[in-house]
This record gives structure tokens, sequence and C-alpha cells, in this order.
């Protein structure tokens, strides 16, 4: 799949790809980088954080990381 599976509607919001059942997105948050987990188009199905735990994967996430993804 070449793009996000689920509608996400934040336009600060960057698509960086999917995991298992998630689209995955940077949010720059005011210089806070999180990721954010989406895993329906519905518009509260999603987690964010610095760390996130998808499916027993965990992921230390940053904004550096992103570009590597």
């Amino acid at each position: 799949m070449n793009g996000p599976r689920y509608k996400h509607d934040c336009k600060w919001c960057t698509y960086i790809g999917s995991i298992n059942r998630y689209d995955l997105y940077t949010c720059p948050q005011a210089g806070n980088p999180t990721i954010v987990a989406r895993w329906s188009s519905k518009g509260e199905d999603y987690m964010s954080g610095a760390r996130l735990t998808l499916d027993g994967i965990r992921f230390e996430l940053t904004a550096a990381w992103a570009p590597g993804f």
C-alpha cells in the first residue's frame, strides 16, 4: 500500500507509513513532535505520543526517526 488506509484530518500531520493495522503520522505539536497511530477513520480512533507500543512492537519515536522509516 502506498498511502494511508484511514482518513486523518489534521493538516499538520505527515503520513510516514503503515504497520500492522495502523497508519503512522508525525505531528509537530508546537515544537514537541509526536507520532500518531490511527486504526480507523473515526475521529477518536487513534493514539499518540513520543513512545508507542503497537501490537507488541515498541517504537522509540522522535522527529529524527521519521525520515528513516
